[in-house]
């Protein structure tokens, strides 16, 4: 702080006047390693004291800067400080304040030792700026720490600011993990785990407004035929422009997910009516039904919605989920390409399947139930056994007699077709072997077809029983032939490679392509019962069998007409060239034991007597 000095001056030990306030300062800092100084207020600041300690901290004489003898004490500051002492220095003077400054001052030597000033100003009697004086010590050491603490703070903030980043880092995978943990990789939308977090949050919030909800399962048809014919990259832009197009069709507050697959779910909040719920449906399935641009290709596939009403049907999340997966099966089973709302009638109807699922595993687990009987296949010309169809039966413990469509389905559907065509083929194969006749027949689903391993089975099953290759023929329908992956026709290659015949069955009611039957070199065709039963002279029917016969005649395929009942249909079958007959005009599915009996020469002797004579 500037002062006043208002003490007599006397003589100092080196000729400068000093007071007595400086001779106090002397004894307070005489033991500390710096220095006192005073100087003039005039252009040169014309040093009139300084202390002992001045040597001892820069290495030059007190004499050299007394009076300015040899060397300004400005002289002695390094360049670079000068500016901020200078600003400091005019700074404390201004504001009647004391000066505190660090700089550097250099040694002969011309080393660098920091000191650090305290000062101030000293007024005359009349308020002018007399002396300049002030106490400089060295503040190596505290430089030291204060540049390592300066360091050590720089290398904090480094360490903070790592950190901060390394915490951005974590927060940013953190989210990018929760999105692709909640949403699609393909089409950016929700996935089932967010669908699942979802629904129960708009229900319960439905349930609070007394509103109501719609949750909607979709599921597309046909799309397995565009992964196989186009590929699965065709397939994956057909989903995306799918989800851009079922986006579009949405409201603010809807929920769309994708749940796997070709499978959707659609979940709208308080809808105005039943009515605005369908017309949404039909606005997706005419959505779903417009040509998709695939990968320079055009693909058409439909959609198949379920749908169940909160609260109509129940208001937890899983249970509403599971009425409208119920839905959407009927819609499926139904005919596809169409919505189903969920009733009650559906449940009871799944409870009933599902019952009847546990009891074809339990009957294929214990093999009491089912039967494999056989119906035999005439020569048209010799009315005699050229081999016998292989026919699956349930006896059901319970409802009698299973249908075998009903349960050859459900097998299809739950998974269980595998191993029950291939227990009916080793029963068959079995009871085969110890019989003359040339051929025995047994159908194959197509999702046994389909599978790559299918072949081998066969094959391995043919050896298990020692049944020549050459006496089984497999019966397939037509949908085996538009399946495009080739899997199914590397299977028939692989078994008429080995000796098994293949036999069409059910020719004339699908695809029915000329085509097909060269490609894949069919033994047999089998003409649908259906055409047969309206058979007549006059009927279309006729020339439909007339026209199937002579296309399979022109590649060399024999033709067999199933579903046989009454003479006149045997005396037009034999006239329009078909080679085999089989139809209860000759003889009905029947046992084991039954077939032993009827392959007896005298008992085929006189059933043939009494078909004709009928």
């Amino acid at each position: 702080m500037v002062h006043h000095d208002k003490s007599p001056a006397r003589a100092g030990r080196h000729g400068a006047p000093i007071d007595e306030r400086l001779d106090a300062l002397l004894s307070i800092t005489g033991r500390m390693d710096g220095f006192l100084y005073r100087c003039r207020n005039d252009a040169t600041y014309t040093m009139l004291y300084i202390s002992e300690g001045f040597l001892s901290l820069t290495g030059y004489p007190t004499d050299d800067l007394t009076n300015n003898k040899v060397r300004e004490y400005t002289s002695l500051i390094h360049p670079d400080d000068l500016p901020t002492v200078y600003a400091e220095v005019d700074a404390g003077l201004a504001d009647n304040r004391n000066w505190h400054v660090d700089y550097r001052m250099v040694q002969p030597c011309g080393n660098a030792v920091w000191v650090r000033e305290i000062g101030g100003g000293v007024l005359g009697e009349r308020g002018e700026l007399l002396y300049l004086e002030g106490f400089v010590f060295d503040i190596r050491d505290r430089k030291v720490i204060e540049d390592r603490n300066i360091e050590l703070l720089h290398e904090l903030q480094a360490v903070n600011e790592a950190l901060s980043e390394q915490k951005r880092a974590i927060e940013l995978a953190k989210e990018q993990s929760d999105y692709a943990a909640n949403h699609d990789a393909l089409t950016g939308l929700p996935n089932r785990a967010c669908f699942n977090t979802e629904l129960p949050r708009v229900l319960v919030e439905q349930l609070r407004t007394g509103g109501r909800t719609a949750l909607m399962f979709l599921d597309l048809d046909r799309f397995k035929q565009v992964n196989d014919t186009l590929g699965h990259a065709a397939g994956d832009v057909l989903i995306k422009e799918l989800a851009a197009r079922l986006r579009a069709l949405l409201r603010p507050s809807d929920v769309l997910a994708r749940m796997g697959g070709d499978e959707f779910a659609i979940i709208r909040p308080d809808p105005d009516s039943r009515q605005e719920v369908k017309d949404f449906c039909c606005a997706i399935m005419s959505a779903a039904a417009r040509p998709f641009e695939v990968l320079g290709s055009h693909a058409a596939v439909g959609i198949s919605i379920g749908v169940a009403i909160s609260p109509d049907f129940g208001v937890d999340g899983s249970e509403l989920a599971r009425k409208a997966d119920i839905a959407l099966y009927q819609a499926k089973k139904t005919g596809r390409n169409c919505f189903r709302f969920f009733t009650e009638e559906m449940s009871a109807t799944l409870c009933e399947r599902h019952a009847l699922e546990v009891d074809l595993r339990h009957a294929l687990d214990a093999g009491r139930e089912l039967e494999v009987v056989y119906q035999p296949v005439y020569s048209a010309e010799h009315l005699e056994i050229t081999g016998v169809e292989a026919l699956l039966r349930w006896h059901h413990p319970r409802l009698g007699l299973v249908p075998p469509p009903t349960f050859i389905a459900l097998a299809e559907e739950c998974g269980l077709i595998e191993r029950l065509g291939e227990w009916a083929l080793r029963e068959a194969c079995k009871a085969a072997v110890e019989w003359s006749i040339p051929m025995i027949a047994v159908n194959a689903s197509p999702c046994q077809v389909l599978q790559p391993e299918f072949a081998s089975r066969v094959l391995e099953v043919l050896a298990e029983t020692g049944l020549p290759p050459g006496r089984l023929e497999i019966e397939i329908t037509e949908s085996v032939l538009l399946e495009s992956s080739g899997t199914s026709s590397n299977v028939l290659k692989t078994l008429r490679h080995a000796g098994v015949r293949i036999a069409l069955d059910d020719f004339g009611t699908g695809y029915s392509s000329l085509s097909y039957l060269i490609k894949l070199e069919v033994d047999r065709l089998k003409i649908d019962r259906s055409f047969v039963q309206h058979l007549d002279e006059q009927s279309a029917s006729c020339s439909i069998v007339q026209a199937i016969t002579t296309m399979a005649h022109a590649v060399g395929i024999s033709v067999t007409a199933e579903g046989v009942e009454t003479p006149e249909q045997q005396a037009i079958l034999t006239r329009i060239g078909c080679h085999n007959l089989q139809g209860y005009l000759f003889s009905r599915p029947v046992s084991v034991l039954s077939l032993a009996k009827l392959l007896a020469p005298s008992e085929r002797r006189e059933r043939l007597r009494d078909a004709a004579v009928a």
